[in-house]
């Protein structure tokens, strides 16, 4: 019973870590990516008036931002994970 409660709450960490990777990946792939191609397209063609560079940089910024928010969320679950698989290994 102990490690049927421990193994059950590590798998639906393991789910909830891998749901929140694809997460990040997804965020990366659209927010990021966006973010990069529009700041540069800024940056190359400064003359563009729907381009304002002082806009493409914080929203790079925001971006930024949430990228390592997301990231914290992470690594805590993982630091979460190897803790809870240690605890299964010592019981």
């Amino acid at each position: 019973n102990v490690h049927g409660g421990h193994l059950r709450e590590l798998h639906d960490l393991v789910i909830e870590t891998d749901n929140q990777s694809q997460a990040m990946l997804e965020f990366l792939q659209k927010e990021v990516e966006m973010a990069i191609r529009d700041l540069s397209i800024c940056i190359l063609t400064p003359k563009d008036p729907k381009f304002n560079l002082d806009d493409q940089i914080h929203r790079f910024d925001d971006v930024v931002v949430q990228l390592q928010e997301l990231q914290e969320t992470l690594q805590k679950q993982i630091l979460h994970a190897k803790h809870l698989s240690e605890q299964v290994m010592k019981t």
